[in-house]
């Protein structure tokens, strides 16, 4: 009995999807990705006192990426010592850049 019912809820929802002729949402990856990295204060001390971290905000853009078997340039950002937040909308090089060059854009905090 029970198999019976969710065999037809599934033909159902089917049924209903394929009628309505619009596709299925199916997710996709976001073209920014934006973290925060934990990285060490001191990189070449290895005493144990030296093992202090600060966060260091990034944002990867995919956008105009050519993609991982392409021959297609990382341009880099090395930001100021303010916030990311206010410059993405400022820094036009590399995003006027990356759509003619299919580059992949990173911004450093």
């Amino acid at each position: 009995m029970t198999l019976s019912w969710l065999s037809f809820i599934i033909s159902f929802i089917l049924s209903i999807a394929l009628i309505s002729g619009q596709k299925l949402y199916s997710p996709r990856l976001s073209l920014r990705r934006e973290d925060i990295l934990r990285d060490p204060k001191h990189h070449f001390n290895y005493r144990p006192e030296s093992y202090s971290t600060f966060k260091q905000k990034y944002l990867i853009n995919y956008k105009y990426w050519g993609g991982a078997n392409s021959n297609a340039p990382i341009f880099v950002y090395l930001g100021n010592e303010s916030p990311l937040d206010d410059q993405l909308t400022v820094i036009g090089f590399l995003t006027d850049n990356a759509a003619q060059f299919e580059a992949l854009s990173v911004y450093i905090e």
